[in-house]
């Protein structure tokens, strides 16, 4: 026979049986074949590799020994899955799952697993293929603990890919960004953030992780979903492979919105605490448990007057001895303080008394926080003094307001919101008859007319709401009989506007009122006869009339004439002063001519000495003609016009009566006619002369200017100046020529008159006349006005 073919099979078998157990032996999996019974749920092992033998934690020899695994290996699931199992491998189908087992040395293990029915004849053999996955399930186990840590946490944990994509983000993260878990993962924070500015920051943050591998720390804020603008502290953790290559980052950020607000509070509590420290009108000082200096502000060290240097040093030795020495009692102050530090929990507050005469409040209490613990202790100290004094003033002034009110011959009473007497003189108490003791607290309605009360309840009203003194009269029951009170009355309130009662004032006027019904009585009387006299007087005030209509006319007359009169004045003063000048004064030049060529031909010494007398008499007789040509008439009025002679004039104030005088022109043409030049000459004079008798100034200011067809010449002094409603134009005088004088003048060439002043503001006086013919359209249109 052949056998060649054989040979080469079991040489194929024997290779294949090789192969097969190379792979059994070398696999990292538990396989094993056991042969099951058709009848039992037993199993026996016929062959299994290393693996399962190692993965079983028994021996070859005690595995392929048993004649039931089962015994010696937990089974696979409950005993309703078993026998699940085994219909099913029974009928050809494959079974897998998971379980874990015990082994001998106490250790579970778990193990995923395959099951393959392979039937024999009326044998069914089971393939077994175990895979541990005792460290995977570890793992997965660890991870979940992990897992539930990360979303249970109270921070945001996320972890992100090299493309800033969220790949992990926990609970926590979902909330801050307001968004669902399909939301986020897989999202950049652009994609996902409302502000993409802080989006942009958040992304350059990850490439500086991704860029030096290095962890980033940072505190931003945020705007969530809902527009809220959160506060989060962040830390960011580069994450690397096994080839140290950055694979993403992970990210922890905490919500520190809450404490952000709390230590902005804190902030702002603590800045508006030392505010009202250093503003606050206190002293204020605080210690520490030990009674050691902690804090003081400026306003302490100013009101004990402690150097900056011993304040600089906080030393509290040199400190207290500084403020010893000032009070009044150093003992009795410093007992009080050490009885204070002894005794944590008190407060007190008491009066210092110093040497110098001031008085400090002084107040003191614990600086304990709501727990009970015992920080130290705070000293407030405020300078009273002032209202020492003032309450002091206050009682002196009680006492002289009771003492004052009991002298007058009034009633004077307080009465409270609630109608009650709080205070009556001593005229009250006469009046109604009782002791101020009875009185006192009693209402005053109990004492008023049944009739007057709903009037006087109304005038209280009154009161309360203008805030004003009411006068009102009702009747009082006095201590003999109703009688007539005449009332000033005003409400009180407090500093915050709240009514607090009203003060009275009350006369009896009784036998006043009755005087008054008779004066009424005598009144209408009058008046009947009144009647009777006004259709009497209306006749004479009709005559009357007409009397007054002949004297304005008269009056105008007379206006004119003074005019004329004071012109006629002037060409009489002109026509002397140039006869004087030119007859007088020429025949005194000559004379004193005459007396030199005289003096130059006589040789006797006594001779000359006497012309020499009589010359100088003669020049003092020249100049005091002249002096009196300018008095009398001015050459200069009318030789160089009227500007040149008031510029003249104030040189002559100036030089007369040393006063500060100037003048000022505007330069214009005033051609004006000699009337208008010599009135005004005339008012300018007496102005000048008023201001250097009467008005008590150092300075006056005159100037004339061209307005329009006018000219406009003011004199202004820095004097005393007067009350021009209570003073008429009569009574403000200038020498004789007055300014009621100046008005009528003014007014007769169509001129006007202004003056202003006030009582120490000095005093501005405005002359206005008509330039050439505007003289005639302005005359019969001229006012005063002052």
């Amino acid at each position: 026979m052949d056998v060649t073919e054989c040979k080469h099979a079991e040489k194929a078998l024997r290779q294949s049986e090789e192969r097969l157990r190379l792979i059994l032996e070398n696999s990292t999996d538990g396989i094993n074949i056991a042969e099951l019974d058709p009848e039992t749920p037993r199993r026996r092992l016929i062959m299994c590799n290393d693996k399962y033998v190692e993965m079983s934690g028994r021996s070859r020899e005690e595995l392929m020994a048993s004649e039931d695994l089962n015994a010696i290996m937990k089974p696979y699931g409950t005993d309703q899955q078993i026998q699940q199992g085994r219909q099913k491998l029974s009928q050809g189908i494959a079974i897998r799952g998971t379980s874990s087992w015990i082994r001998p040395d106490g250790k579970e293990n778990y193990y995923e697993w395959t099951a393959t029915p392979i039937p024999m004849g009326d044998r069914l053999y089971i393939v077994g293929i175990d895979r541990d996955i005792t460290e995977r399930k570890k793992a997965e186990e660890k991870l979940k603990q992990y897992q539930f840590m990360v979303e249970s946490a109270h921070d945001a944990i996320f972890f992100k890919d090299l493309e800033n994509r969220y790949v992990i983000a926990n609970k926590k993260t979902l909330e801050a960004f307001g968004l669902s878990r399909e939301q986020v993962i897989g999202k950049s924070d652009v994609e996902i953030m409302p502000n993409k500015e802080q989006a942009k920051n958040n992304i350059e943050d990850d490439r500086t992780v991704f860029k030096t591998g290095k962890v980033v720390e940072t505190t931003k804020q945020m705007s969530s979903a809902d527009g809220k603008r959160l506060w989060f502290e962040a830390i960011k953790v580069p994450q690397f492979n096994d080839e140290g290559n950055i694979i993403g980052l992970v990210g922890i950020a905490r919500d520190v919105t809450e404490r952000r607000a709390a230590e902005d509070e804190l902030l702002f509590k603590t800045a508006l605490l030392e505010a009202q420290s250093e503003t606050s009108i206190d002293g204020i000082l605080v210690v520490d448990n030990e009674g050691k200096s902690i804090l003081f502000n400026e306003r302490f060290g100013k009101m004990w007057n402690i150097p900056e240097h011993i304040l600089g040093t906080q030393d509290d030795e040199k400190m207290l001895q500084y403020v010893l020495e000032q009070v009044k009692e150093p003992g009795k102050f410093l007992e009080k303080v050490k009885y204070l530090y002894s005794h944590k929990n008190e407060k007190s507050k008491d009066e210092l008394q110093f040497k110098d005469g001031r008085v400090f409040d002084r107040y003191s209490c614990p600086l304990v926080d709501p727990s009970g613990r015992y920080y130290g202790r705070i000293w407030y100290f405020r300078n009273i003094t002032e209202s020492k004094r003032a309450e002091e003033e206050l009682r002196r002034s009680r006492e002289e307001y009771v003492a004052v009110t009991n002298l007058t011959g009034d009633i004077i009473v307080k009465i409270d919101k609630e109608g009650r007497w709080t205070f009556l003189n001593d005229g009250a108490c006469n009046f109604w008859g009782r002791p101020r003791e009875e009185l006192l607290g009693t209402l005053f309605a109990n004492y008023l007319h049944p009739n007057d009360i709903e009037k006087t309840n109304t005038a209280i009203e009154k009161m309360v709401k203008s805030k004003q003194i009411i006068s009102m009269a009702n009747r009082q029951k006095s201590a003999k009989r109703w009688r007539t009170v005449e009332w000033n009355g005003i409400a009180i309130f407090d500093e915050a506007g709240n009514y607090l009662g009203l003060q009275a004032t009350g006369r009896d006027i009784t036998e006043h009122k009755m005087a008054k019904e008779a004066l009424q009585r005598a009144r209408d009387e009058l008046e009947t006869r009144v009647e009777q006299r006004t259709a009497e007087l209306a006749e004479a005030n009709k005559e009357l009339r007409s009397e007054i209509r002949e004297r304005q006319k008269a009056q105008k007359r007379l206006r004119s004439l003074t005019s004329e009169l004071s012109l006629a004045e002037e060409r009489l003063r002109r026509r002397i002063a140039t006869e004087i000048h030119d007859y007088v004064g020429q025949n005194l030049a000559i004379s004193k001519m005459k007396l030199e060529s005289l003096s130059e031909l006589v040789h006797s010494p006594e001779l000359v000495e006497t012309l020499e007398d009589v010359r100088n008499l003669v020049a003092q007789t020249i100049q005091s003609m002249r002096s009196l040509t300018f008095e009398l008439s001015p050459p200069v009025l009318y030789e160089l016009g009227f500007e040149a002679a008031v510029e003249w004039l104030v040189r002559q104030i100036r030089q007369q009566h040393n006063l500060s005088a100037d003048f000022s022109d505007d330069g214009q043409s005033k051609p004006l006619d000699d009337n208008v030049r010599v009135l005004l000459f005339q008012a300018v004079r007496e102005l000048l002369v008023n201001v250097a008798k009467h008005a008590k100034a150092q300075n006056v200011t005159v100037l004339t200017q061209r307005i329009g067809n006018e000219i406009q010449v003011s004199v202004e002094d820095n004097g005393v100046g007067f009350d021009i409603p209570k003073r008429s134009t009569h009574d403000y005088k200038t020498n004789g020529f007055g300014l009621f004088s100046i008005r009528e003048r003014l007014s007769h060439i169509g001129g006007r008159l202004d003056v202003k002043s006030r009582p120490g503001c000095g005093t501005r006086v405005t002359l206005e006349a008509p330039i050439g013919q505007a003289r005639q359209n302005r005359k019969e249109k001229t006012k005063w006005r002052i």
